[in-house]
């Protein structure tokens, strides 16, 4: 075939696969290598940089432009290579032919939702008090936050807490393992409910796997309560900001006097009771808050420098404070800038694994690692495939279900406490409610923005992004897109980068298990 023949034959070809719009794709370069993430079928392919070029030209313009443009630049004989290799990728990998989401759904449940509801319910969390003895600034639960409750004396009654442990029994018959966790303000101001609670699901669940969990702040352990968790096989997450100045400048008790010394104490009586089962069964939950600085993020990271018995292998989160619930005015504007964002601390600090220097920090492994793993689980597609799931939102009232205080469902505890609620332990969940809410509308809403994103495969936004008031806020959730495919950019490149010269350097997080 004479060269101007194999080239209008390359050319034709872009014309008639992208003759119904552009494929959603992306891409991007490490150090070394140029790759491709095709959306549609969930794949990231290395290239050549010739061949990365065309792509570059091919998903910016218009395919008449493109060609001239890249022929112009770089001439026809790596227009036609590369346009071979781009034509025998998309034949043989069955990428760049997916313009869109056509469906934004539940993925395989769409349409079965009412089943699921019925049958598979795996965890509830019950608000047994919304009571605390901290006043920690930046809680989800401060009267400057506009979407939230407030802290009160109000406490769950038993009778709401066994009718949610009830719903759960009536509704988890496809569950071999359920889950209760509580949850407050602070639940271990309630220890005595709490041991009501775990007895009664005790008695009523013979046939499946029960596990329990609390949140706590870590200040009202006692040798019985830590005695107690270990023996009921309690997992706990214990709220430790970092060294005492760093903690103690945000988590203060009611009276403004910081908790550091009392919540540590606590923690290291956990640990000793947990022994060998403290890595597995509890975790720390940390907020990164103003001023941000990367000093900062090693003060933080000194911790278990300075409390060498905090297990290194314990899992940790942690996170900057929820949108909107820094105190106005207490934070200048020099104070909220960074010169080193946490997941670039995280990148910078995991690397250095693969490159011999030292450990991995357990900050750093509990930033990167997940993303990581969900990332090497994801769904991959040998042929196009236009249907997308509803970003990182879960099916309401299946995968987990809040009970508030007054017995009210809601989808989880931090969506916004004026979204609409799903029902309530009396009349059960309200099907409608969710449908219209939570799918239909939420759909409706995101489809227009979501169907041409490259990232809408890999998006992690949910409900709580979406929902500020009585419905669905999508502007809230457009302030929040901007950072989520920055941050999915970032972590294509850093999979990509770990895995240049050894390809089975990341195959561990394979067994990676995701909640």
């Amino acid at each position: 075939m004479e060269r101007n023949e194999q080239t209008g034959v390359l050319e034709q070809f872009f014309f008639e696969t992208w003759q119904k719009g552009k494929p959603i794709a992306a891409l991007f370069k490490t150090t070394s290598m140029h790759y491709l993430y095709d959306t549609g079928s969930n794949k990231v392919l290395q290239c050549e940089s010739h061949v990365y070029n065309l792509l570059e030209y091919l998903l910016s313009l218009d395919v008449k432009t493109a060609i001239i443009g890249y022929k112009g630049k770089f001439g026809v004989e790596l227009f036609i290579d590369a346009a071979m290799k781009i034509k025998d990728a998309v034949e043989s990998e069955g990428i760049l032919l997916s313009t869109g989401a056509i469906q934004f759904g539940l993925g395989d449940h769409y349409g079965k939702f009412v089943e699921q509801i019925a049958h598979s319910l795996g965890m509830i969390t019950l608000e047994i008090t919304e009571n605390c003895n901290l006043r920690c600034d930046y809680c989800l639960y401060n009267p400057h936050v506009e979407h939230a409750r407030e802290h009160t004396a109000k406490e769950m009654t038993l009778e709401t807490a066994l009718k949610g442990i009830d719903y759960l029994k009536q509704h988890s018959s496809n569950k071999k393992k359920v889950a209760i966790t509580f949850y407050g303000g602070e639940p271990l101001l309630r220890f005595d409910f709490i041991r009501l609670c775990v007895s009664y699901a005790q008695s009523i669940f013979k046939d499946k796997k029960l596990e329990f969990s609390l949140t706590t702040n870590g200040t009202c352990f006692t040798p019985e309560i830590v005695e107690y968790l270990y023996k009921k096989r309690f997992t706990v997450i214990v709220s430790i900001d970092g060294p005492e100045e760093i903690h103690d400048s945000n988590r203060r008790d009611i009276h403004g006097k910081g908790s550091f010394l009392r919540a540590i104490a606590g923690l290291k009586m956990l640990v000793e009771q947990y022994k060998e089962k403290a890595s597995e069964r509890i975790l720390l939950s940390m907020v990164y808050a103003p001023p941000f600085s990367e000093n900062k993020i090693n003060r933080i990271a000194s911790l278990w420098d300075e409390y060498p018995w905090i297990p290194k292998s314990m899992g940790v989160n942690i996170t900057y404070p929820s949108e909107g619930t820094l105190s106005p005015g207490k934070y200048s504007a020099q104070d909220l800038e960074e010169d080193k964002e946490l997941n670039d601390w995280g990148i910078e600090m995991f690397k250095q694994k693969y490159s011999g220097v030292k450990e991995i920090h357990p900050i750093a492994s509990s930033i990167e690692e997940k993303k990581l793993a969900m990332f090497m689980q994801r769904r991959i597609f040998n042929s196009p495939f236009d249907k997308y799931f509803l970003n990182g939102c879960c099916l309401p009232g299946v995968r987990k279900l809040f009970i508030s205080t007054d017995g009210t469902f809601r989808v989880c505890e931090k969506i916004s406490f004026k979204a609409p609620v799903i029902g309530n332990v009396s009349t059960g969940i309200d099907v409608e409610s969710i449908k219209k809410n939570y799918i239909d509308e939420y759909e409706n809403q995101c489809l227009p923005i979501c169907s041409k994103c490259w990232a809408i495969r890999l998006c992690s936004l949910c409900y709580i992004h979406g929902f500020d008031k009585g419905n669905i806020d999508i502007n809230k959730k457009l302030r929040a897109c901007g950072a989520e495919k920055f941050l999915k950019a970032k972590l294509i490149k850093l999979f990509a980068a770990l895995t240049e010269n050894d390809p089975s350097a990341l195959d561990y997080l394979y067994d990676f298990k995701l909640e």
